[in-house]
């Protein structure tokens, strides 16, 4: 995969190209929410940071700190909002003379996914998340530093675990009527103050971690299970 790094301000953050492609969005096995399957043609390519955005970047950006977790500057920074993940994006992009943004549901699903389609990214076996991401197993009731673990096919670190990774769409109960692109699906996004949120955190069971599942929460609300990574148009 092509990777690229962007500096904001004083921090260099690690990029992989995702390229065009086509993918089967949600899954037939899980969730209501997760359904039905849809094809979703991503018709232009990408950036996406290798790792969630971490207090260090966070700290060099924003002026507090909403993290529960801060005992180190490699951490993903926690407590964030929906509304605070923007502004991020927002200041960022300023300080980096690019355009970002947080992913789409179909953007983050299909980096996830990074070509595969078994129900986890490494496959079918609940038993090998442990190797990928911090769950209730593993995580001992906290977020750790990133890229600890193994990454997906395409080199993105902790996609699934960790902390949920906020989305730049409104909420929809199901994938009737979703759209087939890339972009973020916001049918009235000025009424709806539910977003969407993506692949689980540290205190989530091994079923949350599929990559079609799917969440969401109030735009205003930050969590110590909130958090979030950035995409750049290509």
């Amino acid at each position: 995969m092509e990777t690229q790094t962007v500096r904001i301000a004083s921090v260099a953050v690690q990029m992989v190209k995702c390229p065009v492609g086509e993918f089967d969005m949600g899954s037939d096995v899980g969730l209501p929410l997760e359904m039905p399957v849809h094809q979703v043609n991503i018709d232009r390519p990408f950036w996406i940071s290798t790792t969630l955005v971490t207090q260090e970047l966070w700290a060099n950006v924003m002026p507090t700190n909403p993290s529960t977790f801060h005992d180190s500057n490699a951490l993903p920074v926690d407590g964030a909002s929906y509304d605070d993940a923007i502004a991020f994006c927002t200041s960022a992009g300023k300080l980096s003379g690019h355009r970002l943004t947080l992913p789409t549901e179909a953007q983050w699903e299909y980096a996830c996914r990074a070509g595969t389609t078994t129900e986890y990214f490494w496959g079918e076996s609940q038993a090998d998340a442990v190797k990928f991401g911090w769950f209730d197993m593993n995580a001992c009731g906290r977020t750790h530093e990133v890229a600890q673990l193994a990454a997906n096919p395409w080199g993105l670190f902790d996609m699934v675990g960790n902390l949920w990774e906020w989305c730049d769409d409104v909420w929809h109960s199901d994938y009737n009527g979703a759209p087939t692109t890339y972009g973020p699906w916001n049918t009235r996004a000025e009424e709806q103050p539910r977003r969407c949120l993506r692949g689980g955190a540290w205190d989530m069971d091994v079923f949350r971690l599929r990559s079609a599942y799917r969440s969401y929460d109030h735009r205003g609300l930050g969590t110590s299970r909130f958090g979030m990574r950035i995409v750049m148009a290509s």
